[in-house]
């Protein structure tokens, strides 16, 4: 089964009728360069640095992934915490090697919009692909209401990441890097319902494995003619996985 690589674009080339046409529509995911997005105050954001802000609701409860990946069914539970404790520990863990033992840890899916944090969205500019929602369905309660509730920052060490997984609503994404890096394995959008129909339920019922497509060995077993797109994703450019 073949491995392609995540096509690398150039957003200040690229117009917005080529993105529907090359991308959107057809479902092809692509990691994005040079998309003139303003984010000064993003690019400083660290654990420390989030913790001394007053405009972040430590308070808030989100979870903590610990030594798995993020959304795996199949895994330990994750760890209930507030945005300040995972903070903190991670700062912990960043400011003193002697404190990163054991396995990673993953603020997964903070939830900064509802969880009283939304000045953060100050601090960045969304790329001019992916600010065209008009306010009804941006807002549209049965569709995710997406403008406070499909908006999540990640915090992450070296080794942690998220279990393959479809996206809330079975919708696109565009996933921004701050600071470090990240390595993707992703499908083309056609291929979708084919990798859900490989799942396996979960003992008690309530969740469905997805093939982790890190695994080589269970990349073997996916359908004849399913592409696996591979790439590395680099600070300051955007991965749009539809």
């Amino acid at each position: 089964m073949p491995f392609m690589e995540l096509p690398r674009v150039d957003a200040s080339e690229l117009s917005y009728k080529q993105f529907l046409l090359e991308f959107a529509l057809p479902g092809q995911p692509c990691i994005m360069y040079n998309c003139r997005m303003k984010s000064p105050a993003a690019n400083a954001w660290d654990p420390q640095a989030l913790l001394l802000r007053k405009d972040v609701d430590l308070s808030h409860e989100v979870s903590l992934t610990v030594g798995s990946l993020a959304g795996d069914a199949a895994a330990p539970p994750e760890r209930q915490s507030t945005v300040g404790e995972s903070l903190q520990l991670l700062a912990d863990r960043l400011a003193s090697p002697t404190q990163r033992t054991g396995p990673p840890v993953y603020l997964a899916a903070w939830d900064y919009v509802r969880g009283g944090s939304q000045a953060l969205k100050e601090d960045f500019t969304v790329p001019t692909f992916f600010e065209r929602s008009p306010a009804w369905l941006a807002n549209h309660v049965v569709l995710g209401n997406a403008a406070t509730d499909m908006q999540w920052l990640y915090l992450g060490e070296e080794g942690s990441g998220s279990a393959t997984h479809v996206d809330t609503n079975a919708s696109s994404a565009w996933l921004w890097v701050a600071r470090g890096r990240k390595r993707w394995r992703c499908l083309h959008a056609r291929d979708c319902e084919a990798v859900q129909a490989l799942g396996e339920c979960t003992a008690d019922g309530e969740g469905l494995v997805l093939p982790d497509l890190f695994s080589d060995d269970v990349l073997e077993r996916l359908p004849a003619g399913m592409c696996v797109y591979v790439g590395e994703q680099h600070a300051g450019e955007v991965c749009f996985n539809p």
